[in-house]
């Protein structure tokens, strides 16, 4: 690939973590597409023999420039998804919009994956299917796209389209407060005090309300309230500690 060869070259120039030892020889020079995704399988293909740092250092810059092309294809099929789903200069199909969203969705494209769960949910394409809807919601929130994160804890918090699972809950629910979302943290609170009384931490709410109410949300100010006349001093020093320890790895 004409990409290899020209990391190569900038790498001889010294442009790479140190000056590499390369010999190329003048065999084809053409890689496997697959072989990108691993190391040795390129230097096996080229030939290209460089020391350990310059070799991650090409096979990093690889794998940015393929990371790179798969969201450019992504975008590209989505573009062609919308343009579908919304007859933008073309007739509006539902499922030839369907069929651009699984090829971004199944590469990782987190919007196309948010996108299908919805016609799947409303039945835009099909009859309702509830199970292909949370399928593509569950993608789209494992790559943190936040309205599936929001989607998903609030239906196992309430209940709603999912078997109630306050665990589960609080993973989506967690992932949101690390992204800054506010409701989150607070509902981490709520969780924390736990399922009809079940499970109850009250330190730990204490810390995601005391999270909370450092963004200003007035629920939780009147949480922190509550909890800290009732808490031991040790309670309520600790909380603020893991409050801290939280804001300091999130808050930015």
């Amino acid at each position: 690939m004409k990409f290899l060869l020209i990391l190569s070259l900038l790498l001889l120039s010294g442009c790479g973590p140190s000056k590499p030892v390369v010999n190329i020889p003048d065999a084809d020079m053409s890689i496997p597409e697959e072989s990108h995704s691993n190391a040795e399988k390129i230097k096996k293909s080229t030939g290209v023999r460089i020391n350990t740092e310059d070799f991650n250092f090409v096979d990093g810059m690889i794998k940015k420039g393929s990371r790179l092309s798969t969201m450019l294809r992504q975008m590209e099929w989505e573009k062609k998804a919308e343009k579908y789903y919304q007859g933008d200069g073309v007739e509006q199909s539902y499922l030839e919009a369907e069929k651009w969203y699984i090829k971004s969705a199944e590469t990782g494209g987190e919007i196309a994956a948010n996108r299908l769960s919805t016609m799947y949910i409303t039945g835009l394409v099909v009859p309702k299917d509830k199970s292909q809807a949370m399928k593509w919601h569950h993608m789209a929130a494992e790559s943190n796209y936040y309205g599936s994160l929001i989607f998903l804890a609030e239906s196992y918090f309430k209940g709603k389209g999912l078997e109630k699972d306050w665990k589960k809950a609080a993973k989506w629910y967690l992932r949101a407060a690390k992204l800054g979302d506010v409701k989150s943290q607070y509902q981490l609170g709520m969780i924390a005090l736990g399922d009809e009384g079940k499970d109850k931490n009250e330190g730990e709410a204490l810390k995601w309300f005391a999270i909370a109410a450092t963004s200003g949300n007035e629920k939780a100010r009147e949480q922190v309230k509550n909890l800290t006349e009732k808490l031991t001093k040790n309670q309520i020093t600790n909380a603020y500690k893991k409050r801290d320890a939280w804001l300091q790895s999130y808050a930015g």
